[in-house]
C-alpha cells in the first residue's frame, strides 16, 4: 500500500500548499519516500500540531483553512482523494506562513488496493496514533482517532470525512 499511495502523492505535482513528494527510493527490502523540505521558524515549529500549542490569530487560521481548501482541491482533481489523515501532525507550516499538506500516503488507496477475502467481523489494526480499520466487505479506512470521522470507524470515508477532520483540527 505505500508505494501506491506514494506514487498517489507523486502525481500531485507541484502545488503551492501541498508538501511535494518528489519520489521513491528502494534501499534492499525499505522503501523511501522522498519529500520537499519544510524548515521550522525561529521557534522550531515546522507544523500545526506546533503551532497550536500557542494562541494562533483568527486571521492566520483563515488563511490556512482557505489554503487546505484549495490543496484538496487540487488534490481532488487529480484523483487523489479522500486524504482520510487530516490532522494538525500532516499539516505544515512554512516560513511564509503558508500551510502545506503532508501525508497522502492514505489517500484513494484503499479502493484501488485488492480487497482480502470476506471476513466475519471488522478488524481495528492499531498502530501508534493511528487507527487502520478493515470492514466486513474488505474495505478499509484509516486515520488518528481524535481528527476522524464518525464514519470513519465503520470503514467509511468520502470527501466529506476530510471537511469533518479539518473542522476538528
Amino acid at each position: 500500500h505505500f508505494k501506491r499511495g506514494a506514487l498517489a502523492w507523486i502525481q500531485l505535482e507541484r502545488h503551492p500548499y501541498i508538501v511535494q513528494a518528489r519520489g521513491v527510493l528502494s534501499l534492499g527490502e525499505q522503501l523511501f519516500l522522498g519529500l520537499e523540505y519544510i524548515a521550522p521558524d525561529e521557534f522550531g515549529r515546522n507544523s500545526l500540531s506546533q503551532h497550536l500549542q500557542s494562541r494562533v490569530p483568527l486571521l492566520r487560521a483563515l488563511r490556512w483553512a482557505v489554503q487546505f481548501c484549495d490543496a484538496m482541491e487540487h488534490a481532488r482533481t487529480k484523483g487523489v482523494t479522500p486524504h482520510r489523515d487530516t490532522e494538525p501532525a500532516n499539516l505544515m507550516v512554512t516560513h511564509q506562513g503558508d500551510l502545506k499538506v503532508i501525508d497522502f500516503d492514505l489517500a484513494g488507496v484503499w479502493k484501488q488496493a485488492a480487497a482480502p477475502a470476506a471476513i466475519a467481523q471488522p478488524q481495528l489494526n492499531r498502530q501508534p496514533g493511528m487507527t487502520f480499520i478493515q470492514g466486513l466487505d474488505g474495505d478499509g479506512a484509516a486515520g488518528t482517532r481524535p481528527w476522524m470521522a464518525p464514519e470513519q470507524f465503520d470503514g467509511e470515508t468520502s470527501v466529506q470525512s476530510d471537511i469533518y477532520s479539518f473542522g476538528v483540527v
